[in-house]
């Protein structure tokens, strides 16, 4: 039976890194329940492909060899707003039981100077957003989401097909601020709640129409990422948050699939 393999969006920085990193190290300890010593961490970025393996080990921050990271480290260069080239650049990628989505911007719009962080929320009010920031924050959370998601089917169902005690799963990164239910008082961040709301609906469908997997999204909370280009006000290091997430995740079941939760496993309203 082949190995079970993690694919990573969003790999060579903020959250997606520190997934990357997370699971190599599963792989490398064999310690994981779901991944194997043969398997391997598909990291997709926009970033160019680094031209050596040590290159990769210092973009990834690997602590390995460069034979044990040829073998188990495949480098994907793919913007997922080019929607009509990610299938084939994806046709290598096979039996993936774990997608982890991060990939994604805050939707600020770029003339605000960002000088701390109450600049932020002076970016994304209803009189600054204009219809490009809209669009490009449309085209990568949401429109990108989908497309990216549906290239991967092929290699989620052949990981379904032979997997016998579980079932392959997709973890979103989204947000509470796509949450309209909980968006009471705040307002604002026009473009990145819209969006988010959108692939919220995006992630629902699948879990409807693709039911052999499992699919969750998940707010991480405010962590330290490029999201934003200063420091968000108690923002949390990536590798606490996501040495936090990889239990929740390892738990997530069939029944699971379809829900919108917190970094505690808690539901979020819609």
């Amino acid at each position: 039976m082949s190995p079970t393999n993690v694919f990573i969006s969003g790999g060579a920085s903020g959250l997606g890194k520190a997934f990357a990193r997370a699971y190599a190290a599963q792989i490398h300890d064999n310690s994981s329940a779901l991944l194997s010593a043969d398997s391997i961490v598909y990291v997709l970025d926009r970033q160019p492909v680094p031209s050596s393996i040590s290159q990769v080990a210092q973009l990834l921050d690997l602590p390995y060899d460069a034979k044990w990271i040829k073998q188990h480290i495949v480098y994907i260069q793919a913007d997922v707003t080019d929607t009509a080239s990610l299938p084939e650049r994806l046709t290598g990628v096979r039996n993936v039981a774990l997608v982890v989505h991060s990939a994604g911007v805050r939707g600020l719009v770029p003339s605000v100077p960002l000088t701390q962080y109450s600049d932020v929320a002076k970016a994304e009010t209803m009189e600054i957003m204009d219809a490009e920031t809209m669009r490009k924050t449309f085209e990568i959370n949401s429109m990108g989401t989908f497309f990216l998601l549906r290239a991967l089917l092929p290699a989620l169902r052949q990981s379904a097909a032979t997997m016998e005690r579980s079932m392959p799963k997709v973890v979103v990164m989204g947000s509470r601020l796509g949450s309209i239910g909980h968006n009471t008082e705040l307002g604002k961040a026009y473009a990145y709640r819209a969006s988010k709301a959108a692939l919220n609906a995006i992630v629902k469908a699948f879990s409807v129409d693709v039911p052999e997997v499992i699919w969750t999204i998940m707010h991480p909370g405010r962590v330290e990422t490029g999201l934003v280009s200063i420091k968000e006000d108690d923002a949390m290091p990536v590798g606490q948050i996501v040495e936090e997430l990889l239990p929740l995740i390892e738990g997530f079941q069939k029944q699971d699939s379809g829900r919108f939760v917190d970094r505690f496993g808690k539901d979020i309203p819609w």
